[in-house]
């Protein structure tokens, strides 16, 4: 994993110098800070933002950063909504949520060129760049992981390989939790079996275990997805919703820059979904798994 950081952090480089600016003076006002001072990182509720948001801050700090943290601040876009106002340095985010918050209605980008179909890390840097053109004054992205955080469609271990390239093996009963986006042709492209609705996504994921259900929806974070198989999307299909820290670009140097890029070479979904599953089922803090996190994933 740790071989794609260094391009990586050109990248974000690029993006937290020159997103939102509308001439070249703005970069000596909202350019990377030359000198280091408190960083400030804030999440919304819920276990995986406040994991995400420890993640950034234990990595700053680790390389001498005073940090201050202020979790849970709200549900849904409350951190986004206090890196907007200047009162939070830096808040995890999601890709797809900040695409639709800054460009709504606008389709997302969902794949780089054909020729990089294959490989997700490219598709995702073509969603990026696309992001970071469209952030608001003042804001940029340090680099996206490879954290996932959204529906995706699930199959059982034993069934045969399924993909959302030429819909293989998609035409069975979808279960689909209550609430949740409710149609797979019009998200994934492929035309399935009918939807049954279940009351929550682990009774989606038990409608295919116990054979009423080829298919389940369920988000990728989700502990009930554990058992199955995520239907693959070698196409990017699906516009993604990775895990990247909004920043306000005036208050990081790039040395601390470059510490977020750490994170995002090692961050995957499976670890995201392992830590929120610990706090959620009161097994571990979200102190306990970011620092057990850290221990297994040195940065560098």
């Amino acid at each position: 994993m740790r071989s794609r950081k260094l391009g990586a952090a050109v990248v974000t480089l690029v993006a937290l110098g020159g997103a939102g600016c509308s001439d070249a003076g703005d970069l000596s006002d909202l350019g990377p800070r030359t000198a280091p001072g408190t960083v400030t990182v804030g999440s919304s509720d819920g276990a995986a933002p406040r994991i995400e948001a420890l993640l950034y801050a234990n990595a700053l700090r680790a390389a001498g950063t005073p940090v201050q943290t202020k979790l849970g601040l709200g549900p849904g876009d409350a951190a986004v909504a206090a890196v907007e106002r200047g009162e939070l340095t830096i808040a995890p985010a999601l890709t797809g949520e900040l695409w639709e918050r800054y460009r709504p209605g606008a389709a997302q980008p969902t794949k780089a060129k054909e020729s990089e179909a294959e490989n997700p890390r490219e598709q995702w840097d073509a969603q990026f760049v696309a992001l970071s053109a469209v952030l608001p004054e003042g804001l940029g992205l340090g680099d996206p992981t490879l954290a996932l955080d959204q529906p995706m469609l699930f199959v059982s271990k034993a069934a045969p390989a399924a993909s959302l390239r030429g819909c293989e093996g998609l035409s069975g009963i979808v279960a689909i939790p209550s609430g949740a986006p409710s149609d797979p042709k019009a998200r994934y492209g492929c035309p399935t079996g009918p939807v049954l609705v279940v009351p929550d996504e682990a009774a989606a994921a038990r409608a295919v275990t116990e054979g009423r259900a080829s298919i389940a929806q369920l988000g990728t974070l989700s502990p009930s997805a554990r058992d199955l198989t995520q239907v693959a999307d070698p196409d990017g299909v699906v516009p993604s919703r990775a895990v990247v820290p909004l920043v306000r670009r005036d208050g990081l140097t790039v040395a601390q820059t470059k510490r977020l890029s750490a994170v995002a070479g090692e961050l995957t979904t499976a670890d995201l979904a392992q830590m929120v599953a610990k706090v959620e089922s009161g097994e571990r803090t979200v102190e306990q798994v970011t620092d057990d996190w850290a221990a297994e994933h040195p940065l560098h």
